[in-house]
């Protein structure tokens, strides 16, 4: 009995962890007044600038920034809808096998070694998310 009483107890602690190739961080914000401004406030003040927004849909797009740890980019991606905001992003690399004069994106997931292109830009994402608030979740 004591033991269902503990897995009852963490069993939140579990539902909203990160598993592999998550692609969406989703963010529960409890403080809705001028949400989508404080986005795009948050993202310029995180050093990206805007690329496409909308705010009908409520909806914006950064352009790609150098997160300054070897030719690793990333571009991020914001929905907000009521109460929640879903981030996903697109990181690209200049380093290819076949050298380009363009980087080459791909879609940002929880994976990857530390200190990879891939697993850099999903902190990044990380980061960013949590300074709206501690209710995280993600998704495929």
């Amino acid at each position: 009995m004591r033991y269902r009483f503990i897995l009852l107890i963490l069993s939140p602690l579990f539902s909203f962890s990160q598993a592999k190739n998550d692609s969406k961080i989703i963010v529960t914000v409890s403080d809705t007044s001028n949400l989508f401004n404080r986005v795009l406030l948050q993202l310029y003040e995180n050093g990206y600038a805007l690329e496409n927004k909308d705010e009908v849909l409520k909806f914006a797009a950064t352009k790609e920034k150098n997160l300054g740890k070897g030719a690793t980019l990333l571009k991020v991606k914001v929905l907000v809808k009521d109460s929640t905001l879903t981030l996903t992003g697109l990181v690209g690399s200049y380093v290819q096998l076949i050298k380009t004069d363009s980087p080459v994106f791909i879609p940002v997931e929880y994976r990857g070694m530390k200190g990879s292109s891939i697993r850099i830009a999903w902190e990044e994402m990380l980061n960013i998310s949590k300074q709206f608030g501690s209710g995280l979740g993600y998704s495929k």
